[in-house]
């Protein structure tokens, strides 16, 4: 490598020269490569490929996501009847009112059909579903515990 050049090298199982990206897979005991591609071989079904992996991901996150939500409603609601108090603002706006399962299946709806609909799907878009559908877990297992304070679990 001369002066100014970039280049870096991995010792394990990939190599990346400075004359083109190029990836070599190859067994971590063994100093033979099995396959040399380059970044410039990558083809549009390769592309499309990892689009629909993210958007089967966001799909299943949000399908997840709908049934908690579905099961924050419903133990809310067991909550509310066992003398319990909503302390979200909005959450008892809307639970008061009915509509609240409305509003989050409603939320869940635009985000689906905002994935659907784009060519797409952001990495960060897919983490974003799951990091919400990870402290949605967190609220109903909070809900269910509350709950079994109560006596309402049996």
């Amino acid at each position: 490598m001369q002066r100014g050049e970039l280049g870096a090298s991995f010792t394990r199982d990939a190599a990346v020269s400075s004359a083109g990206a190029t990836v070599r897979l190859g067994d971590p005991l063994e100093d033979t490569t099995l396959e040399d591609t380059t970044l410039e071989d990558t083809t549009l079904e390769d592309t499309a490929a990892v689009m629909a992996g993210r958007r089967r991901a966001v799909i299943l996150g949000l399908g997840v996501l709908a049934v908690l939500q579905a099961a924050d409603v419903f133990a809310t609601w067991a909550l509310l009847a066992h003398d319990g108090a909503e302390l979200n603002p909005v959450g008892r706006a809307l639970i008061g009112s009915g509509g609240a399962i409305v509003v989050k299946f409603a939320i869940i709806g635009a985000l689906l059909a905002l994935v659907i609909s784009r060519p797409v799907v952001r990495m960060s878009f897919v983490c974003g579903v799951w990091a919400v559908t990870g402290i949605y877990v967190a609220v109903v297992g909070m809900n269910l515990y509350s709950l079994h304070l109560v006596g309402a679990l049996g």
